[in-house]
């Protein structure tokens, strides 16, 4: 089955954790509603570390493949693991970024799957969602859960002197739960203690309300657009 890995951050739920990676995040705020970050520096080492990341890679079943190139075009990231599909669901999109490190500098990529049993659609376990180890495909984490999908944030963003991921959590009754978890303390390097400038979002799939990929939007319609910042905007044309 041929499916697409979203190259962004990562949904973040502290229950349920299969290693000591549950000790490194931490849950911040909880908003009512969508809630997308403003003029915060996405989070770097440093100025000078710059890198090309794709939106999108394949996502073969259960194994990935996860690239990313340096400012002078050699291989930065390169990484081909295999992880766990848990039982009774079926990959739906992955999500990583070179700046998607924990505390402890372990790089990690994040998994969604959603039930293969549509009797459940609507239900709170519906789609969830796992943050794997990049270097050996380990489970580090579970994300959480939600009753129709979820999103994230591309990158992670610097936020009150920590490194920090923005989750989004949908509800098939059409309400949105937006998190804020914190990795540690966001340390620049010497450089300078600026983050890399913000790239301007660009839509990069579209859906209707029931979560379906379509091609555009209908005429009179709602649908929902996700941004290549991991954003989602609902519009009506």
């Amino acid at each position: 089955m041929n499916m697409k890995l979203t190259l962004c951050g990562a949904l973040v739920f502290l229950g349920s954790a299969v290693s000591s990676g549950q000790d490194l995040i931490k849950l911040e705020h909880t908003f009512d509603g969508y809630y997308s970050p403003f003029n915060f520096p996405f989070y770097t080492e440093s100025d000078n570390d710059r890198y090309f990341t794709p939106s999108l890679t394949n996502l073969e079943s259960n194994s990935v493949s996860l690239r990313s190139y340096n400012e002078d075009y050699s291989i930065r990231d390169d990484y081909s693991v295999t992880f766990d599909v848990p039982e009774g669901y079926m990959v739906q999109y992955g999500y990583f970024s070179p700046s998607m490190r924990m505390a402890d500098g372990t790089m990690f990529f994040i998994v969604s799957f959603y039930n293969k049993n549509s009797i459940v659609i609507g239900q709170n376990d519906y789609c969830r969602a796992i943050a794997f180890n990049a270097a050996d495909g380990k489970q580090i984490f579970e994300l959480g859960s939600s009753s129709h999908r979820f999103g994230t944030s591309q990158y992670l963003y610097e936020i009150n002197g920590k490194r920090s991921l923005l989750c989004y959590f949908y509800d098939y009754s059409n309400t949105t739960i937006t998190k804020v978890f914190s990795f540690g303390e966001a340390t620049s390097g010497e450089d300078t203690p600026e983050a890399a400038p913000r790239k301007l979002a660009e839509p990069i799939r579209t859906f209707d309300l029931n979560g379906r990929i379509i091609d555009a939007a209908i005429p009179g319609q709602p649908a929902i657009i996700q941004m290549s910042d991991g954003t989602a905007v609902k519009t009506l044309r």
